[in-house]
């Protein structure tokens, strides 16, 4: 056990390299990260530290963490610390109960929120802060109050009453103003309709400008009677617009202004129609302009919250995911192989689902972002419908009826499910922007028998196939837009609304899977998209399912070389391979790689990562080894497959990759099948 821990203990230029990119790392980052010891005294503070507390590194190092702390907060902040270091959690958010604040060098305070996490090595515990300045987000906010602020202030001190009611006739607001004129019971009025306040009369007349309101879209402008508080009855001039919301939902908006006097005295007063009018328009300009900026403001603290998610995010999440699941679920698997206690092994299994479970979370994204080869397998696709209907029903609305029309015993067909699945939230999506008034939906399969004199004759080559048809009754197309539908980039949509590849993707991976697709449409009376895929007459399971244990032959002492730039899923891969009986090289790169063979180091096979470091990938080192020594065998293996290794390169696109991360079964099977091979 001692000499292979040696041989596996990093050496110094290898720690220098890890210490350069934590570095990196640290003066990178945008937020302020401070490390204290268990005497809460600092001794890690980055450059983003320095900028926001105007501290330099050498001034604060070996400080106590209150010198960054008001003096009100100190003794509180120490206690919170020593709270958490006794808690059993290893990292929270502060500040969740109270709002915390940092304190500048020139003594200046600023809001803040941050994560604080501990780490207890060799006896030693260290916490670290991650911090972000919100200066400007609490600006944004105290902004967006005080436009809250002057809108009801202006509407409870003006002589205009303004109310607002939602697509189902519910009030959602009333001025002040409203409720001193017409009475307590618009106290209490918020979810109620019109007839739970008027009287029925007036409540018809105001529901009948609503719906005109918001089926056609439009402002009207009305001379009303309405009951005041006595009882008795007024007239009021009042304006009714449409109004949408951030999450586009149509509400009706309504200002009114007594015109009493007016009408009385119109016939003496020609001109104080006008004169009403005008003041009534600049009141609406008013309240309007204020809407708007409360909206923008909304909108740009929204952008805000966005972006501070987004920032969260960082580069190569995929492929450094899988990574770290390689490492985890190979770990688990080499430590239920000295385990016996059941106890302890119904841990490691449940610890290992979960691993899995990131694995198809990861592939799902992989999928989404075009960053993987197709892995078709045998599907029903009745059963991709079913999986995949509470996601159309999310994308396409409430006003959209999602129908399906599924056909009994459906045969079997050979796809991508991922890639079945973003073909029905495309076409539904498309649907949906096809019927911005509402409409339906249609998701249908059956079987389908194409003959050389069907309708589908010069379209779909004779044969057996399985229909999946989404159907919409929108728009429909003209014949020069469905001429060019399947274009790449070609779109009807508005700017920003539309990349014109979804129907080109669709076609792309359908045909890739030996399928085809055909579009039918005609202005006014709705599309459909139909995919044809080839029956699958012998049911084999699709890609991976093999009885992996009928195809593994036992390692026969056979020496694997290892080549993984990523230092802890090389040291898993080795483990695992020694467990399964194989001795083992290893190389950090393809060059040293190349090194270890021109040495003459007796090797049997060569198991690559694809994506490594330098000028040298593994599809690279396949080939040198493939011209260099032909009956050396090779096994790839990455944690992603992009697009451009199966391009125009013949042999990245013929090459079988082990997903990471995978199980000791399959690792045992890629490596015994590739042995075998040619034997």
């Amino acid at each position: 056990m001692a000499s292979f821990k040696s041989e596996n203990r990093p050496t110094e230029d290898a720690l220098r390299r890890s210490e350069a990119r934590f570095a990196g790392i640290l003066a990178i980052a945008a937020d302020a990260i401070i490390s204290i010891d268990d005497a809460q005294r600092i001794n890690l503070f980055n450059e983003g530290a320095e900028r926001t507390f105007g501290w330099s590194r050498d001034e604060v190092l070996g400080q106590p963490l209150s010198v960054l702390l008001p003096e009100r907060y100190r003794a509180a902040h120490a206690g919170l610390i020593d709270a958490f270091a006794a808690a059993p959690q290893q990292a929270r958010r502060m500040g969740e109960r109270r709002e915390i604040y940092g304190l500048r060098k020139d003594g200046t305070e600023f809001p803040a929120e941050a994560s604080i996490s501990k780490l207890d090595v060799d006896g030693e515990r260290t916490f670290t802060v991650v911090l972000r300045d919100i200066t400007e987000r609490k600006e944004s906010e105290a902004a967006l109050r005080e436009s809250e602020r002057r809108l009801w202030a202006f509407l409870d001190n003006s002589s205009v009453v303004g109310w607002m009611k939602d697509d189902e006739g519910r009030y959602v607001f009333v001025s002040g103003s409203f409720n001193r004129r017409f009475g307590e019971r618009f106290d209490h009025c918020f979810g109620k309709n019109d007839f739970d306040l008027w009287p029925r009369e007036i409540a018809e007349t105001a529901v009948a400008g609503d719906r005109r309101v918001l089926s056609e879209e439009l402002e009207t402008e009305t001379i009303e009677r309405m009951p005041n508080r006595d009882g008795s009855l007024s007239y009021w001039l009042v304006h009714k617009f449409p109004f949408r919301n951030a999450q586009n939902r149509l509400f009706v908006g309504g200002l009114g202004i007594d015109v009493s006097e007016r009408v009385e005295a119109e016939r003496a007063l020609a001109n104080s129609n006008a004169v009403l009018e005008t003041r009534l328009a600049e009141h609406v300009k008013e309240l309007r302009a204020e809407m708007q900026r409360h909206q923008e403001s909304q909108a740009a603290l929204d952008r805000l919250r966005r972006m501070e998610a987004l920032g969260q995010l960082t580069g190569g999440v995929a492929h450094d995911f899988n990574n770290l699941l390689t490492v985890i679920s190979g770990n688990l698997q080499l430590i239920a192989l000295d385990l016996s206690e059941p106890r302890l092994l119904k841990y490691l299994e449940e610890a290992e689902r979960a691993a899995e479970m990131g694995a198809r979370l990861n592939h799902r994204l992989m999928t989404f972002a075009r960053q993987r080869r197709l892995a078709p397998v045998t599907v029903n696709l009745n059963d991709e419908v079913i999986g995949v209907r509470e996601l159309l029903r999310r994308s396409i609305g409430e006003n959209i009826l999602l129908s399906t029309e599924l056909a009994e015993d459906l045969w079997p067909v050979k796809a991508d499910p991922s890639e079945i699945e973003n073909a029905l939230v495309n076409l539904a999506i498309n649907a949906r922007d096809a019927m911005p008034d509402g409409g339906t939906v249609t998701v249908a399969t059956r079987n389908s028998i194409v003959t050389g004199d069907g309708p589908r004759a010069g379209t779909v080559p004779p044969g057996s196939y399985v229909e999946l048809a989404v159907s919409d009754t929108g728009a429909g197309m003209a014949a020069d837009v469905k001429a060019h539908a399947f274009e790449p980039f070609f779109t009807t949509k508005g700017p920003g609304r539309g990349t014109g590849l979804g129907l080109a993707t669709i076609y792309g991976f359908v045909t890739q899977s030996g399928g085809y697709v055909t579009l039918d449409s005609e202005v006014g009376h709705g599309t459909t998209v139909t995919i044809y895929m080839p029956r699958l007459e012998s049911q084999d399971g699709g890609a991976g399912t093999v009885d992996s244990r009928a195809a593994r032959r036992p390692a026969q002492g056979e020496r694997i070389l290892v080549v993984e730039d990523n230092l802890s899923v090389r040291r898993v891969t080795v483990e695992r391979l020694r467990s399964l009986g194989y001795a083992t090289v290893e190389a950090g790169s393809g060059q040293e790689a190349l090194e270890v063979l021109e040495r003459g180091t007796p090797v049997d096979l060569v198991f690559t990562d694809v994506v490594m470091p330098g000028n040298i990938s593994g599809f690279d080192l396949a080939r040198m080894v493939a011209i260099k020594w032909p009956s050396l065998k090779v096994v790839l293996t990455s944690g992603y497959a992009p697009d451009e290794a199966s391009g125009t390169d013949a042999y990245a696109a013929r090459a079988d990759i082990l997903a990471k991360p995978y199980s000791n079964e399959a690792l045992a099977v890629a490596v015994s099948t590739a042995l075998a091979a040619g034997t």
